[in-house]
């Protein structure tokens, strides 16, 4: 039985909030928030 690391329990929660954070923040340059915070999820994501 070879495990992933996409089944660890910290991957799957760290994913599911860099995903959230990119939903809350895919419209920000629309409103004219910097579209700099949109940044530091994408980075989560990678690193996980």
């Amino acid at each position: 039985m070879n495990k992933s690391y996409k089944d660890l329990e910290a991957y799957q929660l760290s994913f599911d909030l860099a995903m959230e954070i990119f939903n809350l923040t895919r419209n920000f340059s629309k409103t004219g928030k910097p579209s700099s915070l949109k940044r530091p999820t994408s980075n989560v994501y990678l690193l996980t």
